[in-house]
């Protein structure tokens, strides 16, 4: 009976390090997830597939919205999508939540807190257990605006170039014999020569 009971107790033992173990193991893993999470410089957000309300946010995703965590969690993915973004957005979180997609990419204005849009890349993609049951989704966000000025300028540039009256000839520095690549309407009228030749 000695034995038995002695046997019984090592084997409870080394039940209770290898829960000990696994438990520490876990507690490594949310940690380090934790940090990576809070740490991004991309925004990020995890959402309730169902009720499509915010769960957490990382501190950039705060930031480029304008709201602490808690007003963010108390909102749903409607509420800071702007309208003529919704019904896109909102086909494909339905084909995400269903398993018809585990991802999806698309470019969205989202509302900021002070009522201004930001237009950002979003990269959503479903979080399921073990069994493939979806459990909830992650948001990946990431502020475009900087680019969406850059290319206005550049839009504006290019209308300015085409519609001037001076000819305009843009070659390519990067090798020695200067090939043409752009001329403008002005350019072909003044010269007589196409684009092409």
């Amino acid at each position: 009976i000695f034995a038995l009971r002695a046997a019984a107790e090592i084997q409870r033992q080394k039940a209770e390090k290898e829960r000990q173990e696994l438990l520490a193991s876990v507690e490594r893993s949310e940690e380090k997830y934790r940090t990576i999470f809070n740490a991004s410089p991309i925004g990020m957000a995890t959402f309730d597939l169902e009720r499509l309300t915010w769960i957490t946010a990382n501190p950039k995703f705060c930031e480029m919205l304008g709201y602490h965590e808690t007003e963010i969690k108390e909102l749903t993915v409607a509420d800071i999508t702007y309208d003529q973004d919704l019904d896109r957005e909102i086909r494909e979180l339905y084909r995400l939540k269903t398993g018809k997609i585990v991802n999806y990419k698309l470019e969205k204005r989202y509302i900021k807190k002070n009522g201004e849009l930001i237009p950002c890349d979003l990269t959503c993609t479903r979080i399921s257990d073990r069994s493939q049951k979806p459990i909830l989704g992650l948001a990946i966000v990431e502020d475009i605006s900087e680019w969406k000025q850059v290319e206005e300028c550049l839009r504006l540039r290019d209308r300015a170039i085409t519609a001037s009256n001076n000819g305009i000839v843009i070659c390519d520095a990067r090798y020695p014999t200067l090939p043409i690549i752009y001329v403008n309407a002005a350019f072909e009228k003044i010269t007589g020569y196409l684009a092409t030749n």
